[in-house]
C-alpha cells in the first residue's frame, strides 16, 4: 500500500501530444498531468525532468504510451523513490530511443506537422 497523495503523469506517445488522455483525464479521480514533450526539448532526458517537476506528490504513477514509456522509464530512473508504480503501454523496456528513429520521427513532426508523422515511412516501417 502507498502512503500519502499519489499524482498520475499520463506521457503521450509520438506523433501525439498530451491531449491524447483528454478523456481519460475526465475519469480520474486524482491530479493529473499530461505534459506535451516537444515544449521541452528533443532530448529524452529533458521530457522526464520537466515531467518530473510538474509534479508536487511524493508518490506519482507515471503511465506512458509507446515513446512515453520510454520517458516513464527515464523519469523512474531519476526519482526511484517518488515513483509508486509504472505502467508501460505498447513500449519498449528500453530508456533510451533508438536515436535514428528518434531523429527522424522529430524531424517530420517539425518540418511537416502531426498529421504527416502518421503517414511517414517511418511510422508505416514500423507495421511492415
Amino acid at each position: 500500500m502507498v502512503e500519502g497523495r499519489l499524482e498520475l503523469s499520463l506521457l503521450h506517445a509520438l506523433p501525439l501530444d498530451g491531449t491524447m488522455w483528454a478523456e481519460q483525464m475526465e475519469l480520474l479521480p486524482v491530479v493529473t498531468y499530461t505534459p506535451t514533450f516537444y515544449s521541452f526539448g528533443d532530448r529524452i532526458e529533458s521530457w522526464a525532468e520537466k515531467a518530473l517537476a510538474l509534479t508536487t506528490a511524493k508518490r506519482l504513477v507515471v503511465v506512458g504510451c509507446s515513446v512515453g514509456g520510454s520517458c516513464a522509464l527515464e523519469v523512474a530512473a531519476l526519482a526511484p523513490d517518488r515513483v509508486a508504480a509504472l505502467v508501460l503501454i505498447g513500449t519498449k523496456a528500453s530508456r533510451r530511443l533508438d536515436p535514428v528513429y528518434h531523429a527522424s520521427a522529430l524531424e517530420t513532426l517539425h518540418e511537416k506537422g502531426l498529421e504527416a508523422a502518421w503517414y511517414s515511412d517511418i511510422f508505416s516501417a514500423m507495421f511492415q
